[in-house]
């Protein structure tokens, strides 16, 4: 018998992705979340539990597009589509959380397991976040982008092992018949995992789900901010250290100071996000280091709209 192909669809947590998601969930049986285990997510999609209640479970950073998400989720369930949630790097993070709430210490963690190697990916890659907020404060624009580019390849590490993890699992858990993956923009090591351990059993086809969006507003297949370009260099080619990285961490601190950071609510069709992101990188993608490191130092202290104006005086200025 052969086996349809998995479908990997990669989006982004923004609520205007969310219709391009469910027509896509709605061709498949199987739907594999990404998220940790809940155990309270069948009563979710039953309507035994409130949205409202399973909401705080989450401890979502996007309230609306996890609200939504939910009643997406309940309206595929009615239709008999099997939802499960499949993300044992998260699963073991949430267990380490507890046990520390508990009083535990991490050398209380079990030597060589799955869950000493999520310990040792969160702490190094946490290390290096904390290293870059306190280098960003202050410190000069050199040593900004040096501890940004740490962080991206701790940050990167941590994406290969997580997708590593899912990958084997999802295997372990995978039917026969039509199997949607949910995977965010950088789970790019999640699709190479995938290919690697189904071999030639089964087809991994990859959908990018605002790809006709993205090519409406900026005729290009998808984007990346160059944050997440340099983090994708370090997935693949972990040593490189090259003027292409320089260039791209410099470029994500600026992007960084000038997109909206807060979720945007207006309707789907306005594509806020979308059109936010887009304006950011044109701005910035064509920036010399010199550049960067001239617009660093006037808005490196400024709020978010401010620094947007500021780089747009800038850039116009020369």
């Amino acid at each position: 018998m052969v086996r349809p192909p998995v479908t990997l669809a990669y989006s982004t947590h923004r609520p205007e992705s969310l219709p391009a998601a469910e027509a896509e969930m709605a061709r498949h049986d199987v739907i594999f979340l990404e998220e940790a285990a809940q155990a309270e997510l069948t009563a979710m999609l039953s309507g035994e539990l409130a949205v409202e209640d399973y909401l705080p479970l989450m401890e979502s950073e996007y309230p609306e597009f996890s609200r939504r998400s939910c009643h997406l989720l309940r309206r595929l369930h009615q239709k008999g589509i099997a939802i499960r949630q499949c993300d044992p790097y998260m699963d073991r993070l949430l267990q380490i959380h507890d046990r520390f709430a508990a009083g535990g210490s991490p050398s209380e963690i079990p030597p060589g397991t799955p869950m000493e190697a999520v310990y040792g990916a969160e702490k190094n890659a946490t290390a290096a976040l904390l290293n870059y907020y306190e280098v960003a404060r202050s410190a000069p624009f050199d040593a900004v982008v040096e501890a940004l580019q740490r962080f991206a390849r701790s940050d990167a590490a941590r994406f290969r092992l997580r997708d590593r993890m899912r990958a084997i699992a999802l295997i372990d858990q995978m039917p026969d018949n039509r199997v949607y993956v949910e995977a965010g923009t950088m789970h790019l090591w999640l699709r190479r995992e995938l290919k690697r351990l189904l071999a030639d059993e089964r087809r991994v086809v990859t959908r990018h789900l605002q790809s006709s969006a993205v090519k409406a507003l900026t005729g290009r297949t998808y984007l990346m901010a160059p944050g997440d370009r340099l983090t994708a260099v370090y997935l693949f080619t972990p040593q490189a250290d090259d003027r292409r990285c320089r260039r791209l961490a410099a470029q994500s601190l600026i992007y960084n100071k000038i997109v909206t950071k807060v979720e945007m609510t207006a309707s789907d069709a306005e594509l806020p996000h979308l059109k936010d992101e887009w304006q950011a990188i044109r701005r910035v993608e064509r920036l010399s280091l010199s550049a960067c490191r001239r617009l660093f130092s006037h808005i490196r202290r400024l709020p978010t709209r401010r620094a947007r104006e500021a780089v747009a005086d800038l850039a116009t200025s020369g």
